[in-house]
């Protein structure tokens, strides 16, 4: 399902998915050559990583621009130390929870999946660890169908690997656009669920 609806939003549109993919990728692939020794710097670039997925919930609309990518850096730098902080947070806890055993900290990740979505998405107006426990919270009785879509996207990983990265150029937009209609899918039965128990 998510699949064939992330096939109909990059139709027509699969070279400017492309393209904002390339940005983030080159530029964060470019400072860690010229600085290999300050992986920090990657954190602070993680606002331009996060303008894909802008880019990516506003082609399910139909209403995306390349330049959205930059997005956190053009027309909502006042934003910036947000996106930042919750992202290191976020790292902190993953690493902490991987301490314990591998399986809990990709549980967590799991758990976490949704906070780049939740940062852009004009439902959400929250902040630090609020975004982190949302994303656990959406993501309770989703973290399996979250897993098992990934491995759906295996052999395509396998092939572009095979093909040097090259085909990564299709398989990484791809994916993104199938979570991203995932997002939408366990946003809008998680407000269903809230809304409803709000009811009750």
């Amino acid at each position: 399902m998510f699949k064939e609806k992330a096939k109909e939003v990059l139709k027509g549109n699969y070279g400017e998915a492309i393209i904002a993919f390339l940005i983030p990728a080159l530029i964060v692939g470019s400072v860690t050559m010229i600085f290999p020794r300050a992986s920090f710097l990657t954190l602070l670039l993680f606002p331009i990583e996060l303008g894909t997925f802008y880019f990516f919930m506003n082609l399910r609309k139909q209403n995306a621009k390349i330049d959205d990518v930059f997005v956190f850096i053009r027309e909502r730098s006042s934003e910036y130390f947000r996106l930042v902080w919750v992202h290191i947070i976020r790292i902190v806890f993953i690493v902490l929870w991987s301490l314990l055993l591998i399986v809990p900290g990709i549980i967590k990740g799991i758990s976490y999946a949704m906070v780049n979505y939740i940062l852009i998405d004009e439902d959400f107006k929250l902040e630090g660890t609020e975004v982190i426990a949302l994303s656990e919270e959406m993501m309770q009785g989703h973290k399996m169908d979250y897993f098992v879509l990934g491995l759906s996207f295996l052999g395509w990983i396998i092939l572009s690997l095979l093909t040097a990265g090259i085909l990564f150029l299709y398989t990484i937009p791809y994916m993104t656009a199938t979570f991203t209609e995932f997002y939408y899918d366990v946003k809008e039965k998680y407000l269903g669920d809230t809304v409803e128990g709000t009811e009750l």
